[in-house]
């Protein structure tokens, strides 16, 4: 999970970087931009396999899922923080 959030940070500092004069530089911020986002996807995609491997993973989601108000991204959040629990028990 913190790789994931490592990412998205990556991505919102290159988000945020004035642009450059130059077009060579604004397509290379626009590249890196693209490949953030392309592994932000990769991870949630790993996040959901997971999830989808565990019934006590798949529980937990459901429950969570359920709650009025919470989203997919603080279910994402709350199930990895949940898988990362494990691994360090392990």
């Amino acid at each position: 999970m913190s790789y994931y959030k490592f990412v998205v940070k990556q991505r919102v500092m290159a988000n945020n970087t004035p642009r450059a004069p130059s077009h060579l530089e604004s397509t290379e911020i626009k590249d890196e931009i693209k490949t953030l986002k392309e592994k932000e996807n990769n991870i949630v995609i790993n996040i959901k396999d997971i999830i989808k491997s565990d019934d006590e993973l798949i529980a937990a989601y459901d429950n969570i899922k359920s709650i009025i108000g919470i989203g997919e991204e603080s279910v994402k959040n709350s199930v990895s923080a949940t898988i990362s629990n494990i691994f360090l028990q392990l």
